[in-house]
């Protein structure tokens, strides 16, 4: 899940700047923000892929489960 919300975080970060961009240099009011989904759907298609192709999700909840047992066992 935390992988999730990175991947939507960063989506919309790079949504909204190029929408931000965009919208600086037309007149039209459509078109920023068509452009600023298309953007934010394609950097979120491509986090997936990513994180897909090099199974960084599973990688992070194996890190996060082995530092819950070893922060566990320093308690007892």
């Amino acid at each position: 899940m935390a992988t999730d919300l990175i991947k939507v975080g960063t989506s919309a970060i790079v949504a909204a700047t190029i929408g931000i961009a965009v919208g600086g240099t037309t007149a039209l009011v459509a078109g920023p923000l068509v452009i600023a989904i298309g953007v934010g759907v394609m950097t979120g298609w491509l986090l997936d892929t990513i994180d897909i192709e090099y199974g960084l999700t599973d990688k992070l909840v194996a890190v996060i489960e082995q530092f819950g047992q070893q922060f566990s066992k320093e308690k007892n």
